[in-house]
């Protein structure tokens, strides 16, 4: 199972871990931030790409630069853990960079790509969350709002199956 290849951060507390994120992200060379990943294994846990992931998407609306960091180091530890979920939370933190950027075709091929992965996968709520906001955003940007519409509604009912009133009340 990819997941064996990530190492436990039974060790590393969400803080410590938010604190190796917030350092990473102000990492401007992308060989300081492999070195870094290299001797923080913490960060190549599940629990933090999902951290990582949800910290690259929230400053793609405050620091572009150090959420593509962010991004990029995903698509990096996915490559050394060969995981899939790694993988597509990377694709689509580089969507969101992609589309604060106004790069709307780049964006929609990540999320299309991370979509395919968690499909792969069958997590549900992980493909409801790939299928709105930004997704939705690029795919109206670019014109195909019956694809908007489509991943608007597919969205809604992974939503309401999960009980998830918050992303309802968004979408």
């Amino acid at each position: 199972l990819p997941c064996l290849l990530f190492y436990s951060t039974s060790m590393a507390t969400e803080l410590e871990l938010n604190q190796l994120i917030s350092e990473l992200a102000r990492i401007p060379g992308e060989r300081e931030r492999r070195k870094f990943l290299l001797r923080n294994r913490a960060l190549h846990d599940r629990n933090a790409v999902n951290l990582l992931y949800d910290e690259s998407a929230r400053l793609a609306r405050v620091d572009v630069q150090e959420a593509d960091r962010l991004a990029e180091s995903l698509a990096w530890i996915a490559g050394e853990t060969k995981d899939e979920h790694c993988k597509a939370q990377a694709l689509r933190a580089a969507g969101h960079v992609s589309l604060v950027r106004g790069k709307y075709a780049d964006a929609l091929r990540c999320y299309r790509e991370a979509l395919t992965l968690f499909r792969r996968l069958g997590t549900e709520v992980e493909i409801g969350r790939t299928l709105y906001g930004g997704s939705l955003q690029a795919l109206i940007y670019l014109g195909e709002y019956d694809q908007a519409f489509a991943w608007a509604e597919e969205a809604r009912e992974i939503f309401q199956r999960a009980g998830d009133r918050l992303r309802l009340a968004r979408l």
